[in-house]
């Protein structure tokens, strides 16, 4: 067997089982306007998961994988906002009467700082945290977690984790 598949199979119980059955209402409702990101995160997350342990060299590789995504997501949301910015800067179009080209551009600019700004945050916290993988393991698995409450962090992380992507889409 590799380092991600179960010895018991497909196990009903089992974190992948959960995550697949139970996906929150608020999950379902954010999934399609962060492009559908966290479905991808949820299922890189059961890869990671093998008989709901967490393998540390597979996290480590996850977390570094997403680490570089981050630091291309904040690069391009930086090169966005500088267009916008030197969009903006001409005098004509950003008059007296503003035009619907700004008033995007502007909320372009700001969805893009939001990119920004959440990306460098999971990537100080990336960086910030000791040994990540333990950490991680924490916050999914409380002493008195059950399989349906880890699902449900699963799903916060996934989301977090799909911000500095969509927000860079939507900018």
């Amino acid at each position: 067997l590799s380092n991600n598949q179960s010895v018991r199979g497909k196990h009903p119980e089992s974190f992948g089982a959960n995550i697949e059955r139970g996906r929150g209402l608020s999950f379902r409702l954010l999934s399609p306007l962060l492009f559908f990101a966290p479905e991808a995160h949820l299922a890189a997350f059961e890869d990671v998961f093998c008989d709901d342990v967490l393998n540390t060299i597979t996290w480590k590789d996850f977390a570094s994988k997403m680490e570089d995504s981050f630091t291309e997501y904040v690069a391009y949301a930086t090169i966005l906002l500088n267009a916008n910015v030197a969009y903006l800067a001409i005098p004509t179009i950003n008059g007296p009467s503003s035009s619907s080209a700004s008033v995007v551009s502007m909320v372009s600019m700001i969805v893009s700082l939001g990119s920004i700004v959440t990306g460098l945050l999971l990537m100080r916290w990336r960086r910030m945290s000791g040994e990540f993988a333990e950490e991680v393991f924490k916050y999914l698995y409380p002493e008195k977690g059950s399989l349906k409450f880890v699902a449900r962090r699963t799903q916060r992380l996934a989301l977090l984790y799909s911000l500095p992507y969509a927000l860079l889409l939507w900018g």
